[in-house]
């Protein structure tokens, strides 16, 4: 669990760190820097061993590994019958807003948000309904969503922990958003994959459909090993569906448009769930350590302003006190990727991904200080 060890992962092909040019820090993509833990790669080598790489399903294992998992974090208590396995969150969504209704209709969602869920909410023909969270809070706006909904609104996306801002819903916002859905009639579509980076220790995940059966009734679950195990190549994700009706629906869609899981993604999220909590405590204890410098640096900085983050590794610094409106095209100059806040239909932040070796953040800090100070 050595996190200073440095990799070249140009040489593979990383589209991290291939996207721009030797000399350009590479913090924009959600991918960690990291090696995996031990029992990961042995769950790989296993595999390669086999020889023959036929169609094969997941372990049989896998079910039990993660249904204890979400137990033991979430307190959460799931059946293995209502688990789907899928190769991303992604193919999820995909799969989510197909099932719903092949004629077009509406999709709401908070913004900022990730890219994918406003490019699913306009997609074949279906109408986005992007609805902006509360400056510096980032709390939903149940006003503004109450006067935006429509007859013809039947998913709403959610993103918990929420990718750029780094928040957690409380449970209190949670029921509240179920409480909407549920008035409306509107399906839940949640996007669960950064549950496992929580930052700040004094805090617990909670998955919206665990509020209660009446929520779970009407929620689809997404979750992935990829982001916290950082396996995000290997395809290792779920759907947590426990109402029948729309578990039934969502896997005849999934059936001829998404690939089924793999043995192979199967055994290393086995590997994850079932025996690398050790490895991600210290992942989290080292993200915490570089998210703790990372604020304290940034917030030194005139015209730039970080809060703290809740979860995952991905800091959202404000940079609206500069007066430019592309901070990321200018810090690409000095050297440093990061990415736009209007990429996630928001303006005046960038994000930036912290999961690498501290000598590269500390450079990183260097280049940022000295591309404000040359404005």
């Amino acid at each position: 669990m050595d996190f200073e060890r440095v990799y070249d992962r140009r040489k593979d092909g990383s589209i991290k760190w291939n996207r721009y040019e030797e000399g350009v820090i590479p913090l924009w993509v959600a991918d960690m820097d990291f090696e995996v833990a031990g029992p990961i790669r042995e769950a790989f080598r296993q595999y390669m061993d086999t020889a023959i790489y036929g169609y094969a399903m997941p372990p049989a294992a896998l079910a039990h590994t993660v249904t204890a998992w979400i137990r033991e974090h979430y307190q959460w208590e799931i059946q293995k019958e209502w688990i789907v396995w899928l190769p991303s969150v992604l193919s999820g969504l995909g799969t989510a807003a197909r099932y719903i209704s092949a004629t077009p209709y509406a999709v709401m969602t908070s913004i900022p948000v990730y890219r994918p869920f406003l490019d699913i909410g306009e997609a074949e023909g279906r109408t986005l309904q992007a609805i902006p969270l509360k400056p510096g809070s980032w709390t939903m706006d149940f006003e503004a969503m109450e006067a935006a909904v429509t007859p013809d609104t039947r998913m709403y996306i959610l993103c918990n922990p929420h990718n750029p801002t780094g928040r957690m819903y409380s449970r209190e916002e949670l029921e509240e958003l179920a409480a909407f859905c549920r008035k409306h009639n509107i399906l839940i579509c949640s996007d669960e994959i950064h549950a496992d980076l929580v930052l700040d220790p004094e805090k617990r995940h909670i998955p919206i459909a665990s509020l209660s059966p009446e929520v779970a009734a009407h929620t689809i679950s997404l979750f992935s090993a990829a982001k916290a195990f950082n396996i995000p190549a290997l395809g290792s994700a779920f759907a947590i569906i426990p109402d029948a009706g729309h578990r039934k629906g969502f896997e005849k869609i999934r059936l001829h448009t998404v690939p089924h899981m793999t043995l192979l993604a199967g055994s290393v999220c086995n590997a994850a769930y079932g025996e690398s909590g050790p490895w991600l405590e210290a992942a989290l204890a080292y993200l915490r350590a570089n998210h703790d410098f990372l604020w304290e640096e940034i917030n030194k900085i005139p015209g730039l302003k970080m809060s703290r983050q809740e979860a995952t590794y991905l800091a959202w610094i404000d940079y609206s006190g500069l007066g430019i409106t592309d901070f990321a095209a200018h810090l690409e100059k000095y050297g440093v990727g990061v990415m736009e806040a209007s990429i996630f239909m928001g303006e005046g932040y960038i994000r930036l991904n912290f999961a690498t070796q501290r000598h590269v953040l500390e450079e990183a800090v260097r280049r940022i200080r000295k591309a404000v100070e040359d404005l």
